[in-house]
């Protein structure tokens, strides 16, 4: 989701290596699904059974609304990283010695 904010507030240009590009573009996300297997291969399976037989567009059963969950995986990433990340460099330099 962090990667997909700077698509949504415009910050990221496409193209434009070798041509004119598109430039700026803004993602819209009206909706947001996810998939929960919690290391079950049941549900991973019935999930794959669905998927070979829907139709593009067709919300699958398995799919739970996922733009209720966004802030708490943000707020999730930002503490693991908060947690796992050195404070300062003298921090990390004192551990490699």
């Amino acid at each position: 989701m962090i990667g997909l904010h700077q698509f949504e507030t415009e910050q990221i240009p496409l193209g434009g290596g070798r041509s004119r590009g598109l430039g700026v573009v803004k993602l819209d996300i009206s909706e947001m699904w996810w998939l929960d297997v919690n290391n079950n291969p049941e549900k991973l399976l019935t999930y794959l059974q669905e998927l070979v037989n829907s139709k593009i567009g067709d919300k699958l059963p398995s799919y739970q609304e996922g733009k209720d969950f966004k802030d708490i995986w943000t707020q999730a990433l930002i503490k693991h990283l908060r947690d796992n990340i050195p404070n300062n460099s003298t921090t990390a330099t004192q551990t490699q010695s």
